[in-house]
């Protein structure tokens, strides 16, 4: 007697579009104290873009799934004739111009372990659970085109964060009929952050 088992093995792969916030605040000793703030907003990425990668990568067997979600980006600012600051909130004149570049670094890790709560082919809904790795570093290089009294002529700081952090969350996806379906992701955790969610929903054509 021969008994025949069929296994669901399937691989998925997806691209996207991601369009995040970040803001740097740098401490430098300019003159009468204060920060120096740059900003990186979706409004000015074509001119402060230096490279991006983000993807998601799927492989599931039965019941049981694997989820990798990698997003990266490299952001570089450059001002060649700084005259003013931000300082508590109010613009502070410098008695100089100041050259000034900024470059941040971001990369998302997520790494996650599916098993199948409604393997239904019309919906399924997946229990996840894994790990979110975050490492941001922030460069800042300054240069005084004239002597200022005691602040250096050349200024460079720079700082790294790493964060992990254990999630859980739900997964899946719903069809529609004519060969759409809707995605969807939602998860939560906490770690070496305070806290950190993700959430995401999209629409989706199988070509086969």
């Amino acid at each position: 007697r021969i008994t025949q088992h069929t296994v669901d093995v399937a691989d998925r792969a997806a691209v996207y579009a991601w369009f995040p916030n970040f803001r740097s605040t740098a401490n430098v000793p300019m003159p009468g104290g204060g920060k120096v703030s740059v900003d990186t907003d979706p409004s000015s990425y074509l001119s402060n873009l230096q490279f991006a990668y983000m993807g998601s990568l799927e492989g599931r067997k039965g019941r049981w799934s694997f989820v990798g979600d990698t997003v990266y980006a490299d952001f570089d600012k450059a001002n060649p004739a700084i005259t003013s600051i931000p300082v508590n909130a109010a613009n502070v004149d410098l008695p100089v111009p100041v050259t000034a570049h900024v470059d941040l670094k971001g990369l998302v890790a997520t790494f996650a372990a599916g098993y199948a709560l409604s393997p239904s082919p019309a919906t399924r809904v997946d229990a996840v659970a894994g790990v979110r790795y975050l490492r941001l570093k922030a460069v800042l290089d300054a240069q005084f085109n004239a002597a200022v009294p005691g602040v250096p002529p050349p200024v460079h700081v720079d700082s790294t964060k790493e964060f992990w952090d254990g999630i859980v969350g739900l997964r899946g996806s719903s069809e529609l009929g004519d060969n759409w379906f809707v995605p969807f992701h939602v998860d939560v955790g906490a770690g070496s952050s305070r806290f950190t969610w993700q959430a995401f929903g999209g629409v989706g054509y199988h070509f086969g």
